[in-house]
């Protein structure tokens, strides 16, 4: 339960946001969490938490369906909700051979999705890129509008509660796809961009193999979150002061990851 006069931020998402391959202190929650502290404008200065709600191989159903049951406990001032391309699998379970499978049982008909996620690098290519996230078949066009809806249901639920909804697409070589699929659906100010170039950037990558954050990706997210907050007023009771640099690490990766 959220303490009394607690401002909360709630981030969603997957193993990105749970912080595989990092330690829990160097989650951009904490690095965000320190900022608002130090920022805060308003007085007197109210307790601010920020909560890392996430599951490593969660998808967009599960993410939007978990907080819209734990919302009237978790009481957000605001989601911030982080979706990648592989969030259009289902949630994992075992197969036969101890491998993880994305099929799930509560949708038997589907194949593996990992057929739709990789199967090009193994077979053709090892540049290919997966076909699940291009929407162009009728399974991943469900699976999109599937998850479109989930995206609805959820901000729906947030902003009706009297609190803000952002969504953070970082949907790498699908941009378009998202912003199709996904943004065009949500008013502006609840949707942000993080580039393609800022995903393939190796400054803020585990490794050139492991696409997860590295703790300095993580402080360059929790900065670029803190720049969106301030810019759209995302937290108006925290009167929060500008920074410049956080500002200059939102705006640019936006506006290149919407170009």
């Amino acid at each position: 339960p959220k303490p009394a006069g607690t401002v909360r931020i709630v981030l969603l998402g997957d193993s990105f946001i749970h912080g595989l391959g990092v330690a829990a202190d160097d989650r951009l929650g904490v690095p965000l969490e320190r900022a608002l502290d130090e920022r805060c404008g308003a007085s007197p200065a109210p307790p601010i938490e920020v909560l890392h709600v996430g599951v490593t191989s969660w998808d967009i159903r599960a993410e939007a369906a978990f907080v819209r049951r734990q919302l009237a406990l978790l009481q957000p001032d605001l989601v911030v909700h982080h979706i990648v391309p592989n969030d259009l699998d289902d949630l994992p379970g075992v197969r036969g051979f101890g491998a993880l499978s994305k099929s799930s049982p509560r949708r038997p008909e589907r194949g593996d999705a990992l057929v739709s996620l990789v199967q090009g690098r193994w077979t053709f290519d090892g540049a290919a890129r997966g076909l699940l996230p291009w929407g162009l078949d009728a399974e991943a066009r469900e699976r999109l509008a599937a998850c479109a809806d989930e995206i609805d249901a959820l901000a729906a639920a947030v902003t009706t509660a009297g609190s803000r909804y952002l969504l953070v697409i970082n949907w790498q070589a699908y941009q378009a796809v998202a912003g199709q699929a996904f943004a065009k659906r949500r008013p502006a100010e609840q949707v942000a961009f993080l580039s393609w170039d800022f995903y393939k950037d190796a400054r803020w990558r585990i490794s050139a193999a492991d696409e997860h954050w590295n703790p300095a990706g993580h402080e360059q997210v929790a900065s670029f979150l803190y720049g969106l907050i301030v810019a759209r007023s995302l937290l108006p009771a925290l009167s929060l002061a500008p920074w410049p640099e956080a500002e200059q690490t939102a705006r640019p990766n936006d506006d290149a990851a919407r170009q």
